[in-house]
């Protein structure tokens, strides 16, 4: 059976710079994001982190807000505790678009390092893609999403060994 082993932040600074007049302008771009990794995947969803104007961007690890109080806990008590993730057990996985399901986001809670923070409420009606990811815990969402004036884009990959989707959001 395949379980999670650890979750890990991904932050890769922008590679290369120019020079323009003594400030140094980034000409690739970084990524943030979490991979999960199980005994037999890795799990990975990042989003561009190079900021072009106003919009708002990010990945979030999410759940339920209808999952169950006790293993809403539990879940929390494993990321805060690193050493017990083995316990959370994946059954399957898939890509789910905005498109697919536009109001998905609205229904789900963040999980953070410090517990189980709010929701999606400012930007479900935004771009988003996310890798549903069915446990033995319930169902966990591992979301890259961008709130913007329709402009400006960001590119988000959303991987494992089932599929890999390259998206724009």
């Amino acid at each position: 059976m395949e379980s999670l082993q650890a979750i890990v932040d991904i932050d890769y600074s922008p590679i290369e710079y120019i020079n323009n007049g003594g400030s140094s302008i980034p000409t690739k771009k970084g990524y943030i994001g979490y991979k999960l990794i199980t005994t037999e995947d890795e799990i990975m969803v990042a989003i561009d982190d190079y900021t072009q104007c106003c919009e708002t961007y990010g990945v979030a690890l999410a759940v339920s807000k209808d999952l169950e109080s006790e293993k809403l806990q539990q879940l929390a008590d494993f990321f805060n505790n690193p050493g017990n993730l083995s316990g959370i057990q994946i059954l399957s996985k898939k890509y789910i678009s905005y498109d697919d399901n536009k109001k998905l986001l609205i229904s789900l809670r963040i999980i953070t390092s410090v517990g189980i923070d709010d929701d999606f409420s400012d930007i479900y009606e935004h771009n988003w893609g996310c890798i549903e990811i069915n446990t033995n815990y319930g169902i966990l969402y591992l979301v890259a999403w961008e709130c913007h004036n329709g402009y400006y884009s960001h590119n988000a990959q959303l991987v494992c060994s089932n599929f890999k989707y390259d998206i724009e959001l």
